[in-house]
């Protein structure tokens, strides 16, 4: 979601967006450098509720419970390194 800061006319679609109000065009990051939107790039949120009591992990494992979910989830998170990359729970880090 696009929060615009500042009022503004898209140069491209002539529509105005007031401050508040969310843009939804292909110029975000342009308009970032100029002060005019704040860009906000969501994460996606895990464990994931897929019915039933039962949750999605973040690397496609289903798990029952709600604090069993966000357990395993936390567990997963710890394995990840700043880069993006899983490394071995057996494994220091270097």
């Amino acid at each position: 979601m696009n929060k615009v800061l500042k009022t503004f006319r898209c140069k491209v679609t002539k529509k105005i967006y007031r401050a508040g109000s969310v843009y939804d065009g292909e110029r975000a990051e342009e308009l970032q450098a100029l002060g005019f939107v704040e860009v906000h790039e969501p994460e996606p949120e895990w464990p994931k509720h897929i019915g039933g009591g039962k949750y999605e992990l973040s690397n496609g494992e289903t798990v029952k419970g709600k604090q069993a979910a966000f357990t395993a989830q936390a567990e997963l998170d710890e394995t990840v390194n700043e880069d993006g990359e899983s490394q071995d729970a057996d494994t220091p880090g270097e």
